[in-house]
């Protein structure tokens, strides 16, 4: 167990853009043209851990990709990190800037020559969040001269839920129209339920590869809402015979997943509870049938607190 792992939207980021085809077609229609043409997309590599110092290991949503450079030499690459956001992060300037840092000290270390980096935000929260340059943190009143010594450097973010559904359907780019119209609208199962048919728009006919992300939309989908047996019923039958299928395993697969994750969750709180109270750690593990490990990932929770 590496983490406390109850974050479905992470894990449906994971899901989504840690495959290759929906990374790739984000890449090519959301970042500038100019960036893209320089870009062989035909090299595009998950490289996730690669560049990640152990320091930023517990940052679960974190997925780097890199990417040749048209006409430049073969080790000429450029790295992105992909960060999801699904609510507003005061400090995402502080945090991307950590990640460029740590990119470019493992190069050194590697001995490798230093590349541009373009981290990339993935936001889909109903709170508005604009994006804003670093120099924000430190005041509107801060002298003018002082800002030559301010770290500075841009990020592509794109804020989901803003898009429309027209604009998400007209990037015609198969499983990432499928990601985005999930992210944008996880947070009104309603939608979903009425309109399944725009959010499985395209996924009638699927190969193996996709007939996975179908499970990863409806994992996230039944993760993150309370739905009736009756509920289900309707929504399978708006769905074509070779999707309607998979949603009621997937519901069963859910709800068994569900209660051992309250089994988990229980005896995480226990075990938080007791540490809060000054119980010694053998005594948690023999009261809570846990490990070692699990309790040193409560620690860290408890110093965050």
């Amino acid at each position: 167990m590496a983490e406390h792992p109850f974050k479905p939207h992470d894990e449906f980021f994971k899901a989504s853009f840690g495959r290759l085809d929906i990374a790739r077609d984000f890449i090519q229609q959301m970042l500038p043209e100019e960036v893209v043409n320089t870009l062989n997309l035909d090299t595009l590599e998950l490289k996730n851990g690669s560049f990640i110092t152990p320091e930023l290991k517990p940052s679960y949503s974190d997925l780097v990709y890199r990417c040749g450079i048209n006409g430049a030499q073969k080790n000429a690459w450029v790295p992105f990190i992909f960060e999801h956001k699904s609510r507003p992060d005061r400090y995402l300037q502080l945090q991307l800037l950590g990640y460029l840092v740590a990119i470019w000290q493992e190069q050194i270390k590697q001995k490798q020559p230093l590349t541009p980096i373009i981290p990339i935000v993935v936001y889909h929260g109903e709170e508005n969040w604009k994006q804003r340059d670093l120099s924000a943190y430190f005041g509107k009143k801060l002298p003018s001269s002082l800002l030559p010594y301010i770290p500075k450097f841009d990020y592509l973010f794109t804020n989901v839920h803003a898009m429309s559904d027209e604009q998400i359907l007209e990037l015609n780019k198969g499983l990432l129209i499928n990601a985005l119209l999930t992210m944008k609208h996880i947070w009104s199962p309603q939608f979903i339920l009425d309109h399944a048919e725009l959010i499985f728009v395209g996924l009638e006919e699927q190969s193996e590869g996709d007939k996975d992300f179908v499970i990863s939309i409806l994992a996230y989908f039944f993760k993150n809402t309370e739905i009736t047996r009756e509920k289900i019923d309707h929504f399978m039958n708006q769905l074509p015979n070779v999707l309607n299928k998979k949603v009621m395993s997937t519901y069963e697969m859910i709800l068994e997943e569900g209660r051992q994750e309250g089994r988990e969750e229980a005896k995480w709180e226990s075990t938080l509870h007791m540490l809060h109270i000054g119980f010694d750690e053998a005594t948690i593990q023999s009261a809570l049938q846990v490990d070692q490990d699990f309790i040193n990932l409560v620690k860290q929770q408890l110093i965050q607190e």
